[in-house]
């Protein structure tokens, strides 16, 4: 049961697309470790000064969302040098009722689950 777990996990986080956008004068920096990457929801919730790397996107199609997407992007933030990142916003697919008449005949599902983050780095 548990190997059937985590091989689905594994197939869900392998469905994960993260893109970079710069932001700014790029500099090199050498990666961080996805684990060390800290989340922040807010700029006032940062410890201290700290300057802009990229905007960071991942998109989970219609099947992959929460812990996954936020996974991604700290290992894209990791590897561009980024210290932390700073949500942005987080958006699920948009379900719609199909009806015949006035009966519903079906529920679909339209985009995908996709979250935004700007990478950022801390000084120290």
């Amino acid at each position: 049961m548990r190997a059937g777990f985590l091989a689905v996990a594994l197939f869900l986080a392998g469905c994960v697309k993260t893109r970079a956008i710069p932001l700014g004068q790029q500099v090199a920096r050498p990666p961080v470790a996805p684990d060390s990457v800290v989340i922040y929801r807010t700029p006032e919730q940062v410890p201290g000064k700290f300057v802009e790397i990229a905007l960071v996107t991942a998109d989970g199609g219609d099947v992959v969302g929460g812990n996954a997407l936020l996974t991604a992007l700290r290992k894209k933030a990791g590897a561009l040098g980024a210290n932390a990142i700073l949500l942005v916003s987080s958006e699920a697919p948009t379900t719609a009722i199909v009806t015949g008449g006035s009966v519903p005949v079906a529920t679909v599902e339209s985009g995908s689950y996709v979250t935004k983050a700007v990478a950022i780095y801390i000084t120290p």
